[in-house]
């Protein structure tokens, strides 16, 4: 029996680093017959090692209405790629962590489409999910919202309406799963260092666990972590920058998106410092545990054999915060600097292209001036000779 393992999220629970994983083991994954396929595709909003992007992602015709026939396309593509992979190997791995929210939203009818593509009776579909505490899945999502330029929000604006988009109902989730793959295809996993199987406490060993593998010395192990989160003032000057970017109305903000995420990336990486404050205050925190109680509880009795699934003691819980104004004005400073060194480095890039233009030119004239002499020369020669009556019939 081949087996399709479909990681789908939840967002903030290590995906980015996991897939990177997954892509620098690919040879290695291959020799221990797994398959970690890369797609001929291209996405504006996602990398290719998200590479069950095509199971959601719309593409969209000139007019911008959806391409129904495009996305069937190339999702019947992919479907070959994935075939000829189990046809090397018997495990395939496909991953992308907004397929989490798109269980509820349009096309979540990607099991039913890869169900006619792939028959049950030779094919097996299992799906992976990791789980955080809500409140810190909440929190983690709003400061990615925030860097993305998606929300000007203020965090208690955020938490006190939380988007449709975003399933924090995990029993709800986890039970539409059930309904499309079948109970004993859907893995649940929980996303905090004490619940992960093997010895070295990573993510990475625990996925591989998961799906049948064991973490040894072929594996190339990341460096660093990927992803690192934007530290808290520079979260709140991003949101504020979030206004002007959603008030200015032009083809370039998103470039402008760009240059602001990555001038408070750049400073909070360079600036940064060991910080265990949170976005949520206690009664934000108990507010959500109370909130989503029964619903954990139901996936820690049928998915780990528990009464509780994050144990409130078992979890490392920061103070909320609080805004600083010498902390706020050294962050936009630093901001300020960040935005001149790269614009200097914008403008110093440009020259460069500029100058290789030229210099390319100067060289294509050059040669153009070496082969029309000659021409020149002839020319000239045959209207002498013409004007003489020299000229030869």
């Amino acid at each position: 029996m081949k087996t399709m393992y479909l990681h789908i999220g939840t967002p903030k629970t290590g995906t980015t680093a996991l897939q990177r994983f997954f892509y620098d083991n690919r040879s290695v994954l291959e020799e221990k017959n797994y398959c970690f396929p890369i797609f001929p595709f291209s996405y504006d909003d996602a990398p290719d090692v998200r590479n069950a992007h095509f199971l959601i992602k719309l593409i969209y015709d000139e007019e911008g209405n959806v391409d129904k026939a495009a996305f069937d396309k190339r999702f019947l593509e992919a479907c070959d790629i994935i075939k000829d992979s189990f046809s090397r190997v018997d495990n395939v791995i496909l991953t992308d962590e907004v397929l989490w929210n798109f269980l509820f939203r349009r096309n979540s009818n990607f099991f039913i489409k890869l169900r006619e593509q792939f028959d049950e009776k030779e094919y097996n579909i299992k799906v992976i999910v990791y789980l955080r505490p809500q409140y810190a899945y909440i929190d983690s999502l709003y400061r990615q919202w925030v860097r993305m330029g998606r929300t000007v929000q203020s965090w208690d604006d955020f938490i006190a309406d939380i988007p449709d988009r975003i399933t924090v109902d995990y029993q709800e989730g986890v039970k539409y799963l059930e309904k499309s793959v079948g109970k004993d295809n859907v893995i649940v996993r929980r996303y905090l260092k004490q619940y992960y199987s093997g010895e070295s406490g990573t993510i990475f060993e625990d996925f591989l666990n998961t799906i049948g593998l064991e973490l040894d010395d072929d594996f190339n192990m990341p460096e660093e972590m990927a992803n690192i989160s934007m530290q808290n003032q520079y979260v709140e000057l991003k949101r504020i920058l979030n206004h002007q970017i959603e008030n200015y109305n032009s083809p370039r903000n998103d470039l402008g998106n760009v240059m602001f995420r990555f001038a408070c990336n750049t400073c909070s990486s360079m600036n940064y410092k060991e910080d265990n404050t949170t976005l949520y205050n206690e009664e934000q925190r108990k507010q959500l545990v109370d909130r989503f109680e029964d619903s954990n509880n139901w996936i820690a009795k049928n998915y780990f054999d528990d009464d509780v699934l994050f144990r409130e003691e078992s979890i490392r819980v920061g103070n909320k915060w609080e805004w600083d104004a010498r902390e706020q004005q050294e962050a936009m400073l630093l901001f300020m600097g960040q935005m001149f060194i790269d614009r200097e480095q914008e403008l110093l890039e440009r020259e460069r292209n500029l100058q290789s233009q030229i210099n390319s030119l100067k060289s294509k004239c050059a040669k153009l001036e070496h082969k029309s002499i000659p021409l020149v020369v002839r020319g000239f020669r045959k209207l002498i000779r013409i004007i003489t009556g020299t000229n030869k019939k």
